[in-house]
């Protein structure tokens, strides 16, 4: 009888250790998820500095900075249209430590335009939230005669083929949204690639080397000082940062819409606690009046939705839209 005793005190102990071993583990994972984040934070960001896509980065890293009350430090990463620095955060460790500020492209322009990638934009990333949007112009040089988007297609309708338009090289967002535009349209105008950035493209535009040119809102100093004029913007409601320019869909091109976004991402197996402080965090910095005022200087919108759940979303619907855009236009995949 006292065997018996002895057994079952001896399981009831086992039991007991079992359950403090556990919760103890609990309590370690929720007070790590607490202190999150214990030290710097690496942010990486596969383009080179200088760059809007850096501009945001900088901005957003600051923000979380003074919101997490610890440093996030940029990492520039470029190389291979955005490969690199994408494959590197992909196979990060998931703690949290190592975050990815991206533009568009290496998320769903790139993935079909190369052979072999290093990364999934979907399954190897979760989204934290979109960190800021950035609309295209539309723009002519100020001395054209067209000053309507119905007056350009009635131009390049009568003319096929003479009218061109520039970008710094296949594949990014000005690129895709003229071709966008040339499908929805129906139009032959002729594609003109530069090597010297935007600011060579601004010089051929308003010397007339060229005819119109899908802009970032980089070009907006020069449509206010008279030197190109904005047709049109490409996001779904006008720009704040020029909102006496109609939209693509008021100028009467139906559903068109793009819009250049930058997005912060962790490594998929980042827990969802350190996701979700991250995500809490990046809001609050969006809020901040400091962010938008220097969001304005920088040709940025604050994205009105800007949880994880809307860039999984759009990276799926826009990453489908473009790899219908680039199969149709025939592009070799590097």
């Amino acid at each position: 009888m006292m065997g018996t005793n002895v057994n079952g005190l001896m399981v009831k102990l086992r039991l007991l250790n079992v359950l403090v071993i556990f919760y103890a583990a609990l309590g370690g994972a929720v007070a790590a998820a607490q202190e999150y984040p214990a030290r710097p934070v690496r942010m990486i960001v596969a383009n080179a500095p200088g760059g809007p896509t850096d501009a945001a980065a900088r901005v957003i890293a600051q923000g979380l900075g003074d919101e997490l009350k610890q440093a996030f430090v940029v990492e520039n990463r470029a190389g291979a249209g955005g490969i690199i620095g994408t494959q590197a955060a992909a196979g990060a460790a998931p703690d949290g430590y190592t975050v990815l500020l991206s533009a568009s492209g290496p998320l769903v322009v790139t993935p079909y335009m190369r052979k072999t990638l290093g990364y999934d934009p979907v399954a190897s990333f979760a989204p934290v939230g979109f960190a800021a949007h950035s609309p295209l112009f539309l723009v002519v040089p100020a001395t054209s005669k067209i000053t309507t988007v119905g007056q350009l297609m009635s131009e390049a309708r009568a003319n096929p083929g003479k009218l061109n338009y520039g970008t710094a090289g296949i594949g990014t967002p000005p690129f895709m949204s003229a071709e966008l535009f040339k499908r929805a349209t129906g139009l032959n105008i002729k594609h003109v690639s530069y090597s010297g950035g935007q600011s060579q493209i601004h010089v051929a535009l308003m010397t007339g080397e060229l005819d119109m040119l899908f802009d970032s809102p980089s070009g907006l100093p020069l449509v206010k000082g008279g030197k190109l004029r904005a047709l049109a913007v490409t996001s779904p409601e006008r720009s704040e940062l020029s909102p006496e320019t109609p939209t693509m869909i008021e100028a009467g091109i139906a559903d068109f819409q793009v819009n250049a976004w930058y997005a912060l991402l962790v490594p998929a197996a980042t827990p969802p606690s350190v996701r979700n402080k991250l995500s809490e965090a990046l809001s609050r910095v969006l809020k901040s009046a400091v962010v938008r005022e220097r969001y304005k200087t920088l040709g940025f919108e604050v994205p009105k939705e800007s949880g994880g759940v809307e860039v999984a979303k759009v990276i799926q619907t826009e990453g489908a839209r473009w790899k219908g855009l680039i199969e149709s236009l025939g592009l070799p995949k590097e």
